[in-house]
């Protein structure tokens, strides 16, 4: 299994939140739905 980083993150855009989730994804600890939720709400502030 390879894994590699897009530079700026998994679409991180820089946030420590975004970041956190982004790895709260990718680990499976939270659905696509609940990523996108919670994405979108970060996204608004």
């Amino acid at each position: 299994m390879m894994w590699y980083e897009r530079p700026g993150g998994l679409g991180s855009s820089g946030s420590p939140a975004l970041h956190i989730l982004d790895e709260r994804y990718a680990r499976g600890e939270i659905d696509a739905q609940e990523y996108k939720r919670r994405r979108a709400d970060l996204l608004s502030r």
